[in-house]
């Protein structure tokens, strides 16, 4: 994953400025939150630029925040967000190998825990970090997301390799039960409409997402490989008015340790 950590790296410059779906996802997982929850220590896993971490703190502000995140770049806009803040730890690290010698009331994620691999691996950290009658509570994108954009890069660029799908909500929900997680599961589809595939490419480089499907497991695309697969996404997908279409498939999670 460290390809994957470097291109959020050099993004976040411009991150915030193209996330508005991770945006809204991340407002829309602080509603899902109990009204009740007064966590006192909070985990923030993937934290980027900080936009989960700003209403967390917002809603929080007696708790004990520590943000995490194995893009440089990220955890250094984080840190200057939240310079000023008392009881915030910014760290650098992946979750997977992070030894965080405790446990904590609330552990959350928004749009990220979907990068992660091993997902096996990341099910057992999340059962370690969470206190026994704490929550686990983090959204992110679900297989399917931007299938359009799949679908086009298998029949434009048949030949290069593509990363294995992300997780869909019963993998997750089958993950978390198994490791002794009651889980509350809501899902949706979303809908973007992009100007041009070219506007879509942007976005996606500005959020640092270079992987697969856009890039590939090992480089970025090619200038002539982009246009192919642009063209092949306006054949394909276009409408009348120009736009296209980018489907989004969205999972929010409230977990808890069973007694």
């Amino acid at each position: 994953m460290v390809a994957c950590w470097n291109g959020f790296s050099k993004a976040a410059p411009t991150y915030d400025g193209n996330a508005s779906v991770q945006d809204q996802i991340t407002a829309t997982l602080m509603d899902r939150l109990p009204e009740d929850l007064r966590p006192t220590s909070i985990l923030d896993i993937g934290c980027g630029t900080g936009l989960l971490t700003r209403r967390l703190a917002e809603r929080f502000p007696r708790a004990r925040i520590t943000a995490l995140d194995a893009a440089p770049g990220m955890v250094r806009a984080c840190r200057e967000r939240f310079r000023d803040r008392p009881g915030m730890e910014v760290k650098e690290a992946d979750i997977a190998t992070w030894d965080s010698r405790r446990a904590f009331d609330l552990v959350t994620s928004s749009s990220s825990l979907q990068w992660v691999r091993p997902l096996e691996v990341l099910l057992d950290r999340l059962a370690e970090l969470v206190t026994l009658d704490g929550l686990l509570a983090f959204a992110g994108m679900l297989k399917g997301t931007l299938a359009e954009l799949h679908e086009c890069r298998g029949l434009a660029l048949p030949h290069h390799a593509s990363a294995p799908p992300m997780p869909d909500a019963d993998v997750w929900r089958a993950g978390l039960e198994s490791r002794g997680f009651a889980t509350e599961i809501e899902t949706c589809t979303w809908m973007e409409t992009p100007a041009s595939p070219q506007d879509l490419f942007r976005a996606l480089h500005a959020m640092g997402a270079n992987g697969p499907p856009y890039g590939s497991l090992d480089r970025l695309l090619t200038r002539s490989e982009l246009d192919r697969l642009a063209a092949t996404y306006r054949e394909r997908f276009g409408r009348p008015d120009g736009t296209i279409p980018a489907t989004y498939q969205i999972g929010w999670f409230i977990a808890r340790p069973c007694a």
